[in-house]
This record gives C-alpha cells, sequence and structure tokens, in this order.
C-alpha cells in the first residue's frame, strides 16, 4: 500500500489512481494520520491520495467513480472535443449505472459476514 501511495504521490504513475483502505476503524487506529500531518512526515494533501470504505458496496461504488474519473472521462477528452467527452462520461456513468458488486464478484463472494 505504502507503495502504490508513494508513486501516486511523487506523480511516478501513467494515470492517478484510486485507493481504497477497507475497514475505516482499525485504519484510522492503526495509522494516525493526523500525528504523521502534525510531524511533518506527510502533507495534508497526501490524505486525499486514498479513501475510507467499510462496507463492499462502498469501495465499489469508489473504486467505479475513481475508474470513470481517471481513466474513461480522460480517454473521452483525448482526441475529442469537450462535448464529447462529456457525452462519453455520461454514456459510460449509464452503462456502469446498472451494475453491481456481485457482476463482478458474483453473489457469494460479495457477500460479507459481521
Amino acid at each position: 500500500m505504502f507503495e502504490i501511495l508513494t508513486l501516486a504521490q511523487t506523480h511516478k504513475l501513467a494515470k492517478k489512481i484510486t485507493v481504497v483502505i477497507y475497514g475505516s476503524d482499525y485504519w484510522k487506529r492503526v495509522l494516525n494520520l493526523d500525528v504523521l500531518v502534525d510531524s511533518g512526515a506527510i502533507s495534508p494533501k497526501d490524505i486525499e491520495l486514498f479513501q475510507f470504505a467499510d462496507t463492499p458496496e462502498q469501495a465499489f461504488e469508489m473504486l467505479k467513480q475513481g475508474l470513470t474519473e481517471n481513466y474513461l472521462i480522460p480517454e473521452a477528452q483525448s482526441g475529442k472535443q469537450a462535448a464529447a467527452a462529456v457525452a462519453a462520461a455520461a454514456a459510460s456513468q449509464e452503462l456502469m449505472s446498472g451494475w453491481t458488486l456481485e457482476d463482478f464478484l458474483g453473489p457469494e463472494m460479495a457477500k460479507t459476514s459481521k
């Protein structure tokens, strides 16, 4: 995780990525980000490099949004005018709007126990 965050922070990746950390209660105790910011170990802006999710559905929505914003929209914009990109983004959102977590993981993999 830290390697990916470092690559994102230093802009070494070809495209932006969405990093989702699953289980915010646990990870916010393990990684005290406020202390890291206060001590100067990381910038306050570095906290924006990832998002916390607490359910598979929440993580799926974050990843879907990140893929749309970082891959579908920019690819549509390269070589097309802004109007075409907006139309492509709307079409991709419409296409993805019916997708569920089960579509990717199958019904058994998408279930979680509490």
